[in-house]
């Protein structure tokens, strides 16, 4: 492992894992001694069966889930945000200096492709970085996409433009009902 590993962390990383499983061997030895290592690792496939049945659950429930794209494989939702699709976030700036942009390219399908019915993506023009303001830069991801299937929208120009009395009348709808439901 650590002739594997590109940084120390990487190599402590691994190594806690790898003792984590010792740790779950040891328990289960202890446990259930007697069924050997196919009962350890018939445990831990249903313990995979089970976090299946989990996703499953999150899918049947109402409300908002705030999941990570590597989790989220597998599942599909209404509607899906994805935030922070800049370059330096993704792609990762680490996947650049270690070349693993095409995996990243394929966690961005894989998030972009939970949405069944709308997917907004963002990204910021600037982000506070150890107090600096620091120009950000979007995604390259983004220029891969089919131009006719997006929407594009200025937060500072929407933001800043008068409202009319309509959407003035709606956004209040909205905070009353948020307030008449607690």
């Amino acid at each position: 492992l650590k002739k594997q590993a590109k940084e120390p962390d990487e190599f402590i990383a691994w190594e806690n894992g790898l003792n984590s499983f010792v740790e779950q061997l040891n328990a289960y030895h202890e446990r259930k001694g007697k069924e050997g290592l196919a009962g350890f690792l018939d445990e831990i496939s249903l313990n995979d069966e089970r976090e299946d049945r989990d996703k499953d659950d999150i899918t049947k429930k109402s409300g908002d889930c705030l999941i990570t794209m590597h989790a989220s494989k597998g599942l599909e939702f209404p509607i899906v945000y994805l935030p922070g699709v800049e370059n330096g976030l993704l792609p990762h700036k680490r996947s650049w200096d270690e070349g693993r942009v095409d995996e990243e390219r394929r966690l961005f399908y894989v998030g972009i492709t939970r949405a069944r019915q709308k997917l907004t993506l963002s990204y910021v023009r600037w982000r506070l970085k150890y107090g600096e303001r620091i120009a950000q830069l979007p995604s390259p991801f983004l220029k891969e996409l089919d131009r006719k299937y997006i929407e594009e929208r200025d937060y500072a120009k929407e933001s800043k433009a008068p409202k009319t009395a309509e959407q003035n009348k709606s956004f209040i709808s909205g905070l009353r009902a948020m307030m008449s439901e607690e």
